[in-house]
Formats: structure tokens, C-alpha cells, sequence
């Protein structure tokens, strides 16, 4: 039950992140497409998600 916790507030991070940043609907919904098929919360996973739809580096907590 944990790992589904953390799987959907990384996803709510994400897209949340995202709506704050201005994308249009169409950007949205295609994130939303692709946050569906995150099921995997291992760190590295995590991370990757991370730099890749935030350009974010939760190690270092930098752009």
C-alpha cells in the first residue's frame, strides 16, 4: 500500500508542477497519458521522471 501512496504523489507532483507551469490541455493530457503508465516508484525511476518532465534534480534540488 505504501509503494501506491508514493506512486500517485509523485505523480500528482508531477502533474501538478506541470498545470503551475502553464502547459496547454493538449500537453496535459498527453503527461497524463504517459504518468499512467508510471508503476514502478523505485528511487531511480523517481529521479528520471523527475529531470525528465521537470528538468529537476531531486539529488541536488536544482534545475
Amino acid at each position: 500500500m505504501a509503494t501506491r501512496f508514493l506512486e500517485g504523489s509523485v505523480k500528482h507532483i508531477v502533474y501538478n508542477c506541470q498545470c503551475n507551469a502553464g502547459d496547454s490541455t493538449g500537453d496535459l493530457q498527453n503527461l497524463e497519458e504517459e504518468l499512467r503508465g508510471f508503476n514502478n516508484p523505485e528511487y531511480k525511476n523517481i529521479r528520471e521522471l523527475f529531470q525528465t518532465k521537470l528538468n529537476f534534480d531531486i539529488l541536488s534540488g536544482k534545475k
